[in-house]
């Protein structure tokens, strides 16, 4: 019978999949034809390029909101051995993102940071809401600039458990993100390249339900598992560089199905570590307007990010979640992803208190 269910609810997840999404929607601004032997084009593909960045921030900065929420103790194979009425906690998460692709490399770091409280309304459900800050800043070699992003938001959130083994999650929210970006225009005609830059602001919303599976193999070992999607849409506002270049809006929208498969080993009453598994697949279309890669492009230091990137992304982490008693919990993990040359490590940390 469970695993009748079980397979009944993981076909639902992955039919809520069945729909791509559209391909992102660019447009740039107007420029000469060549200067000092660089195709103007250069300048447009190097602008263009940070649609990928928008593309990887948005969704590097939905996971780790979701890191936060989900890294909640729960009962079972997370840790908790009971619930209270109240809870209030606090989150972070930081990532370094790695693009070791040859010339077309980025490095940078997001930091997110959530605060929320929630209700215990009965044995089936808990309803909560979360407010959280994120920073996201680095270089970008692909065009010589820098990326510099905060936001801020709201995440409600719903748990709820059918059976002791079998549950649904569902988080949404909405973040305001201030972006900065610059890059060095290749065509200028002294020939060295002049500093551009540009602000820029945009609305990011997300949706993302999952159904989680726990299985207590014995007193010391639990098995845990979750199934879900998650979508995202980022609403970028039209923008003028400090040169002068006028780009119109971009949205970005973003469809993932996500898996974690954990194993947890109840090494003390109030100790709990663990080891997990995942895996994401983005059925996004990437077709964001990105110039082809070409030796002239390449001569010039500029190369298409999303050229080298795949729709898979593996990872792997560990971590330790704990009972420092009947009111106060927590959970610390480290995670390790990879997606073609991108590099992903995170750390994640959670207080609880219950009352």
């Amino acid at each position: 019978m469970k695993k009748n269910i079980s397979l009944l609810l993981a076909g639902a997840a992955l039919a809520l999949t069945a729909t791509q999404a559209q391909a992102v929607r660019t447009s740039g601004g107007s420029f000469g034809s060549t200067l000092n032997g660089v195709p103007a084009a250069v300048n447009l593909g190097a602008m263009h390029s940070t649609t990928y960045t928008e593309f990887t921030n948005t969704k590097e900065s939905v996971d780790a909101i979701m890191n936060s929420l989900f890294a909640r103790p729960d009962k079972g194979a997370m840790g908790v051995k009971e619930e209270r009425r109240w809870g209030l906690w606090a989150g972070g998460d930081w990532t370094k993102i790695r693009d070791k692709t040859r010339g077309g490399s980025w490095d940078t770091h997001l930091f997110s940071a959530l605060v929320g409280a929630d209700y215990y309304c009965n044995q089936y459900v808990t309803a909560g809401l979360a407010l959280n800050y994120g920073h996201f800043h680095g270089d970008t070699a692909f065009n010589k600039g820098t990326i510099r992003d905060d936001a801020y938001g709201v995440v409600p959130y719903l748990k709820v458990s059918f059976l002791k083994w079998l549950g649904f999650d569902l988080a949404g929210g909405w973040s305001r993100v201030n972006k900065q970006r610059d890059r060095v225009d290749l065509t200028a005609a002294s020939g060295q390249g002049r500093n551009v830059y540009g602000n820029v602001s945009s609305d990011r919303w997300f949706i993302a339900p999952s159904f989680r599976l726990a299985y207590q193999a014995n007193e010391k070992i639990g098995l845990f598992g979750r199934l879900g999607y998650s979508y995202a849409r980022d609403n970028q506002n039209a923008f003028q560089e400090s040169d002068g270049s006028v780009y119109g809006s971009q949205k970005f929208n973003l469809n993932r199905l996500h898996v974690k498969l954990q194993m947890a080993y109840q090494w003390t009453d109030s100790v709990k570590p663990f080891i997990f598994g995942l895996y994401a697949h983005d059925f996004t279309v990437k077709s964001q307007g990105l110039l082809l890669e070409s030796a002239t492009n390449l001569a010039q230091g500029y190369a298409n990010p999303e050229q080298h990137r795949s729709k898979n992304t593996w990872g792997l982490g560990t971590g330790v979640s704990f009972l420092a008693d009947n009111n106060w919990s927590g959970v610390v993990s480290y995670t390790f992803k990879r997606n073609s040359n991108v590099e992903t490590n995170g750390v994640n940390m959670k207080v609880r208190y219950s009352f």
